[in-house]
């Protein structure tokens, strides 16, 4: 009955909202300027009136039903400075939003007045969570994102320093890569489009719907141990501050793939542009199915060869242009005294890629060790086309009662991606051939992350808190019948030849994974020596269930030499080739035909649990000095289920079987113990202590061999891995000042225990595999800096810099293996050193910034960022290093508001990839040119953006 009764009143609610139209709303957040947390009850109060709002536990108020003009607003609370914002204009049917900050000062409690205007763009509450954050922290907040218009967090996070956006998708903190920086919704970790990064990416949330995006880059025991060099957290708005709906259109223009005639791709599925397969690509054999011998002469295999899509060809199109489509909205109401809010986002993106000169390349060490240069295995240049679909949703719900919140989340992701390609291959070591290699393929995802949430605030000065979240997760990843077509190409001649170029190949591969999480904190605010201090303690639980398996066969063709061949891939499944049953007549009995089944021992069950507990205290020891020590527990239990090739083979002697095996069970203990202390209200000196883990993916700890056919390259996993232990050590000295200008100086030092690296599998330099090794150190300084530029002359005052530059130095000791393997192939003249730098670890990482903001619409942003050189594969035995190469990205954006500051419509230009740089990777060896291992070039995009609030 109080269902139906409390439904009625929203029903109401909605429908005579238009009545009060004529009337507007002053709404917004009142903060202690000490700790920039909510002030619970503070008073908004209209002046010379009795009209206005009590602030909830979260430092919410909302003054409603206000006639339109210009008002002066009044904030007090115990023991603080009372504030009187003046020339708050109040326009009808509209929401003004106010934030302001109380200082509490025993000493002098008399009122300040500030106006409006200079309230309106402030981001102090922000600096001031910085300030006084247990974590060396930084951050962008929704204020900053009405102000600069970025559409989506991947634009906007750019703009934190110390932050890069690797494929404009994936955040890096600290030049670390994907296995130690990581992203976060709402504080949970949720699984990406990339089953195997550590992140979602983050470009498709728009930033309407996004409260703040804070970066962490120290550690303390609240937070999950798989943490080294930083997380991103994208917190969602749960109670918009107005009733706003938006809609977004993108446009990409790149020279040099779009509008282009000779784009490759292949004939998809009707649907492909929503980002699922129509089903023309399902798997149409049965895996129990037994695939007959063609010397069994049944027509049966005829049937089967017959149920495979027959398109194994490229074609050639135009290019169009990538383009985003979003829609999104949000508002806040009351019923009785609770606040309801609610978020929707619609997003849809299509891009287009087209790689005209795509080159691969496998090298090696000469036996010989004066011959320098290496040796090539084989190379592979060529076209590459693809298209990519993403297509996303997010509602969200929640509910504020007078000490509790409530918050759902429902987040659907839907992606699809074809791929095409016509490498020439030309092969050296074993045969000198060159191969025509036709590639197609498509992969499917999707992920399901419903969030529940809860905070209640207990006791009677509500100085007790409990925050709970509960989260599951359902993906699911599909590889969709990949082709792969080689031809044998020689003296005019096609020829299909197993020995020399491989068969064709179809392949399925499926991925699905479950991941549940559960966390719950609690806080007790409490006083030491008369300033506030917290208590807190918890434990999370996060479980994770992977199912991986692979359904690969292959085409054979018997009597090709009695087939005039053209190197038309479409041939192969056409029914003048198709292999028939020999009749009586002697016809029939040749041609292309079905074998292979699904793989038993590329196919693996894994699931993984993490169990765990902490206690923190945050306190004053003094009026300057504050510390944060902690300590978390966390039981890791690694299980797995496969088998090896041999086992698979019938080999029960030399062959090895997983059944539901625990290959890791740890208990481990990760103390944090943050100190700081502040020279005066805006600078601090900060050291940190953490120990901290990163573990082995499910990829990884397998006995899988994942084959790549675009790259020609195989992933081999590694059962015997184990967790990498990390000891951190952070000294930051840092400064703020006013409208969000900051600057600090870091060194840091990090030791690794058994880190895992992506070595070079020694029988072939295109097949790589995780290993540990012994041990790692990391070190290195930080300058992260943020200032306008007035100080210098007045008519700089809309201008501002900022930049994070980071060296570091990174040290392995290598095993006595890999130094025998590497001297085993030393040059003459080449002093082999015990040590070598971190595979995945940067030298040096530079972001930099030059922004125009004349705060009333129009903004202006020019960034640079690079990554040294860094080692991406081990070389071992007769392989070589191999060398991600620093990519220059230059990129310029404008922005301009319609209609001022405060204007409803938004164009933007971006100019991406400006310097047209390439991503290249290297080969490389002592006094060796240095050699192919990958290049692509990007080219330089141009984007037009298109915003509308409503």
């Amino acid at each position: 009955m109080n269902s139906l009764k409390q439904l009625s009143i929203l029903v109401l609610l909605l429908v005579i909202t238009p009545a009060f139209a004529q009337k507007g709303i002053i709404r917004g957040k009142v903060f202690d300027n000490e700790n920039g947390e909510g002030l619970f009850g503070a008073t908004a109060i209209i002046s010379g009136t009795t009209i206005g709002g009590a602030a909830d536990f979260d430092g919410n108020y909302s003054i409603n039903n206000v006639e339109p003009g210009f008002y002066d607003v009044q904030f007090s609370f115990i023991s603080y400075q009372t504030q009187t914002v003046t020339g708050v204009e109040v326009k009808a049917g509209e929401v003004t939003l106010l934030d302001v900050r109380l200082s509490s000062d025993v000493q002098q409690l008399q009122e300040i007045v500030v106006s409006a205007k200079v309230i309106r763009s402030s981001e102090a509450a922000l600096m001031t969570v910085r300030r006084k954050s247990p974590n060396v922290m930084d951050g962008i907040s929704s204020q900053s994102f009405r102000k600069i218009g970025d559409s989506n967090a991947a634009s906007a996070v750019q703009r934190v320093p110390g932050v890069s956006v690797q494929g404009g998708k994936y955040v890096f903190v600290r030049g670390l890569g994907d296995r130690y920086s990581k992203s976060t919704l709402n504080k949970v970790d949720i699984p990406g489009l990339d089953p195997d990064r550590n992140s979602i990416q983050i470009d498709i949330f728009p930033t309407n719907i996004i409260d703040n995006m804070v970066v962490l880059k120290s550690f303390t025991a609240d937070q999950l141990a798989d943490f080294t060099g930083g997380v991103v957290d994208i917190e969602t708005k749960d109670f918009p501050e107005e009733k706003i709906w938006a809609i977004s259109a993108n446009l990409g223009y790149n020279p040099a793939m779009h509008f282009k005639k000779e784009f490759l791709t292949y004939q998809g599925g009707g649907t492909d542009f929503l980002g699922f397969d129509d089903g023309g690509r399902d798997l149409p054999i049965a895996r129990d199915q037994v695939i007959p011998n063609p010397v069994l002469n049944n027509p049966k295999l005829s049937e089967l060869t017959r149920s495979l899509n027959p398109t194994l060809s490229t074609m050639r199109k135009t290019s169009f242009m990538d383009y985003s489509l979003g829609l999104s909205g949000g508002n806040q109401f009351s019923i009785a005294s609770k606040t309801v809010g609610y978020n929707v986002a619609l997003n849809y993106q299509n891009t287009t890629t087209y790689y005209e000169s795509t080159e691969l390349g496998a090298y090696v060490k000469s036996t010989d060790p004066n011959q320098f240069n290496l040796v090539p295995d084989r190379i592979q240049r060529g076209p590459l086309g693809s298209n990519n679909v993403l297509a996303s949703g997010l509602l969200g719900f929640a509910l504020k009662t007078n000490r509790s919140k409530y918050k759902v989340n429902l987040l659907r992701l839907q992606s699809g991606e074809s791929r095409a390609s016509t490498f020439t291959r030309n092969t050296f070591l074993f045969g000198s051939n060159t191969i025509a290699v036709t590639n197609l393929d498509y992969n499917e995802s999707a992920i399901t992350n419903i969030l529940l949430s809860g905070e209640h605030r207990i006791g009677p000065k509500s100085n007790f808190e409990i925050d709970w979240r509960l989260s599951p997760t359902w993906s699911s990843i599909d590889d969709k019948d990949v082709r792969q077509t080689p031809y044998r190409f020689e003296g005019g001649n096609y020829t299909i030849e197993p020995s020399e170029a491989g068969d064709p190949i179809r392949i399925w591969r499926f991925l699905d994974e479950v991941n549940y999480v559960g966390k719950l904190d609690l806080t007790k605010n409490y006083k030491f020596k008369g300033i506030e201090a917290k208590l807190k303690f918890g434990a999370s639980e996060t479980y994770k269930q992977r199912d991986f398996s692979i359904d690969q066969y292959r085409i054979g063709l018997l009597g090709g030499s009695n087939f005039n061949l053209t190197g038309n891939p479409d041939e192969l499944l056409s029914e003048s080739l198709l292999w028939t049953p020999r009749q009586a007549d002697g016809s029939g009995g040749m041609g292309t035909y079905l074998r292979g089944n699904f793989e038993v021992a590329n196919t693996f069950a894994a699931s993984q649990n993490i169990f765990g507990g902490y206690v923190s205290n945050e306190m004053n020891i003094s009026e300057r000095l504050k510390s944060i020590l902690g300590l978390r527990a966390e039981q890791f239990d690694h299980r797995y289920t496969g088998q090896n090739q041999a086992y698979a083979s019938g080999d029960l002697v030399n062959g090895v079987n997983y059944e539901d095996e625990k290959l890791l069970s740890t208990l481990n203990f990760f103390p944090s113990a943050n100190i700081i202390y502040s020279f005066n209200a805006n600078m601090n000196l900060r050291a940190g202590y953490s120990r901290t883990i990163a573990r082995p993916s499910f990829k990884e700890k397998s006995i899988a061999q994942i084959f790549d056919p675009i790259t020609d390259r195989t992933f081999i996993g590694n059962i015997n891995l184990v967790e990498t232990d990390i000891d951190n050590y952070d000294l930051r000295w840092e400064m703020f000042q006013e409208k969000g200008q900051n600057i600090s100086f870091s060194v840091f030092y990090k030791n690794f225990s058994n880190p895992i690296e992506l070595v070079s599998f020694q029988s072939d330099p295109r097949s790589s595999q995780p290993r540990n090794v012994s041990g790692a150190k990391v070190y290195g300084i930080e300058l992260e800096a943020r200032k306008g530029l007035e100080f210098i002359a007045s008519g700089l005052k809309n201008l501002s810099v900022n930049a994070n530059v980071s060296f570091i130095n990174s040290e392995v000791q290598m095993s006595e293996e890999e130094f025998q393997a590497r001297m085993t192939f030393q040059r003459t003249g080449e002093v082999i050193e015990r040590t070598r730098q971190l595979q995945g670890q940067s030298p040096y990482l530079i972001n930099a910034g030059l922004q125009y903001d004349t705060q009333n619409g129009f903004e202006t942003a020019l960034s640079y960022n690079v990554q040294g050189e860094r080692l991406s594969i081990v070389g071992i035995n007769s392989n070589p290093d191999v060398f991600d190469q620093p990519f220059h990205s230059l990129n310029l954006n404008v922005n301009k508001t319609l209609g001022g500051a405060d204007g409803k419509m938004r164009l933007g230009l971006g100019v991406e990839n400006i310097l047209a740089d390439k991503v290249e990777s290297y080969s490389k060896n002592y006094q060796s040119e240095d050699k192919v291992f990958s290049t692509l070039s990007p080219g330089t995009r141009i984007r037009f953006r298109f915003n509308y609030t409503f």
